[in-house]
């Protein structure tokens, strides 16, 4: 091992769905709290996908959605998260209630449990969003180009 750490790794479970394909955009399907997963299922049909999330070990998957869904992440609180339909539709799904539209636009990064930020609009026309859960989306900045990529601190 690695600094007296034994670092050896074992199977714990197996998923019959992509849970490889959403990490891609650095969102982990694994959530916060390493107990829950969520992973897409291929129906067969082009552009059309079922969302479910699960024990780690892939036990008791709950069907969530389905559709021209892709991943957004997880929230910290391990109990939300965010997924798309159509091209930037996000919604804000919850282990414990059905989803509900939340903003459109793309690239949400969560500021606390309740404001976010996101871009919103298209190519050379963008906008950095600040948005909340309980209130309207107000913009911070339009900054040129055609392709933006944001971050932020917190202080």
């Amino acid at each position: 091992g690695i600094n007296g750490v034994d670092a050896t790794s074992h199977a714990i479970g197996t998923i019959h769905g992509k849970s490889h394909n959403p990490q891609l955009a650095g969102h982990p399907v694994v959530s916060p709290s390493l107990t829950q997963l969520i992973f897409l299922r291929d129906t067969g049909t082009p552009n059309s996908f079922d969302l479910y999330y699960a024990n780690l070990d892939g036990s008791n998957e709950v069907s969530y959605a389905n559709g021209d869904i892709s991943w957004g992440g997880w929230h910290d609180n391990d109990q939300w998260f965010l997924y798309q339909t159509g091209p930037m539709m996000n919604q804000l799904g919850s282990t414990d209630a059905p989803a509900k539209p939340l903003v459109e636009g793309m690239d949400i990064r969560w500021i606390d449990d309740d404001e976010f930020l996101y871009l919103e609009g298209i190519r050379g026309a963008w906008s950095i969003m600040r948005g909340s859960l309980f209130g309207a989306s107000v913009p911070i900045i339009s900054p040129s180009g055609d392709f933006i990529e944001y971050d932020f601190l917190m202080r």
